[in-house]
């Protein structure tokens, strides 16, 4: 694997730290996370990230901040439909994000199950890491989303 430090890694990180920084004193994660006023800028630098350059190539620190923010994000989602719209990088993030040792925040977890759902690309893919999640992650609320995402993976087969 080929470890690739850009200008699209740097701007993210920057944001990212930039968030972190603003969210020292607001407690546990929850929907004040949508007030950050510079959503704007983060979402531009995933959505580049994510465009221009492949996943694999990533550091894992990058894709950990990266899981990061897609879990802070959950409430708007922008991020997880940027990588529905790239089913090759949302395939293999989730592979990254939910091998052992699995990212431990629940909220990236769930979105990628449903990103999974969504994608109309690997289908046999989604559909195993699915499974796998429906049956083994730790957190209730995650195996719910990954059961109602390989439901709609079945249907969406049949259709």
């Amino acid at each position: 694997m080929k470890v690739v430090h850009s200008e699209y890694t740097f701007e993210l990180l920057h944001e990212i730290r930039s968030f972190k920084i603003w969210a020292i004193d607001r407690g546990p994660y929850g929907d004040w996370e949508s007030e950050y006023d510079h959503w704007d800028e983060i979402w531009q630098a995933t959505e580049t990230l994510i465009k221009r350059l492949p996943a694999e190539e990533w550091s894992p620190k990058v894709t950990t901040s990266f899981l990061y923010i897609l879990a802070r994000d959950h409430k708007e989602g922008y991020i997880i439909s940027e990588l529905i719209n790239k089913p090759d990088q949302l395939l293999h993030i989730a592979y990254r994000a939910l091998t052992f040792p699995a990212y431990p925040d629940y909220e990236a977890r769930w979105q990628i199950a449903y990103g999974l759902g969504r994608m109309c690309e690997y289908k046999e893919q989604a559909q195993n890491i699915l499974h796998q999640l429906a049956i083994n992650d730790p957190h209730e609320y995650v195996r719910r989303r990954a059961i109602m995402s390989y439901d709609k993976k079945k249907v969406s087969s049949v259709t």
